[in-house]
C-alpha cells in the first residue's frame, strides 16, 4: 500500500525533529555531568522522552487516520460501471478495510495513538501529584 505524501511528509518531519531533539540532549548530559547540574540532565532527558513518545502516538494516529480514509475511498467509488469481477473485488476490499485495523502496536498491547498518549500523560501526572502529596 502506498502512503499519502502529505502523511509520508509528515513522517520524514517527525523523525527530523526527533534527531536534532536528541542531539543536543546528548551533549546536554555532557555538560551536566561535568558540571554537576542533574536537574537540567533530568529535565532534557524527561523532555526528550515526551516528544519521542509524542511522535510515535503521533505517527500511529496518521496511520489510523489514512485508514479510515482508504475504507472511505473504497466505499464512495462508482462501481455500478465496473465489471463484475471488479465489483466482487471491490467488495472484498471494502470487507478487508474495515475488519484489518492498520495501527502501530509496541507489544501487541499498547496502541500507538494520540489518546493513547494524553492518557499516559493524565497517568504520569497522577503519580506525580500523588508522590508530592506522600513526601
Amino acid at each position: 500500500m502506498l502512503l499519502d505524501v502529505e502523511l509520508e511528509e509528515r513522517l520524514v518531519k517527525a523523525q527530523s525533529i526527533l534527531h536534532h531533539v536528541s542531539r543536543p540532549v546528548a551533549l546536554m548530559e555532557r555538560s551536566a555531568s561535568k558540571s554537576g547540574d542533574a536537574l537540567i540532565n533530568y529535565g532534557m532527558y524527561i523532555f526528550n522522552m515526551l516528544t519521542i513518545m509524542f511522535a510515535n502516538c503521533y505517527m500511529g494516529q496518521c496511520l489510523q487516520d489514512e485508514a479510515l480514509k482508504l475504507c472511505d475511498a473504497f466505499y464512495e467509488r462508482d462501481w455500478a460501471d465496473l465489471p463484475l469481477p471488479y465489483q466482487r473485488a471491490l467488495i472484498i476490499c471494502i470487507i478487508h478495510a474495515q475488519t484489518q485495523k492498520c495501527e502501530i502496536k509496541a507489544g501487541k498491547f499498547y496502541k500507538f495513538s494520540l489518546s493513547a498518549y494524553t492518557n499516559i500523560l493524565k497517568s504520569v501526572m497522577g503519580f506525580y501529584s500523588m508522590l508530592r502529596a506522600t513526601t
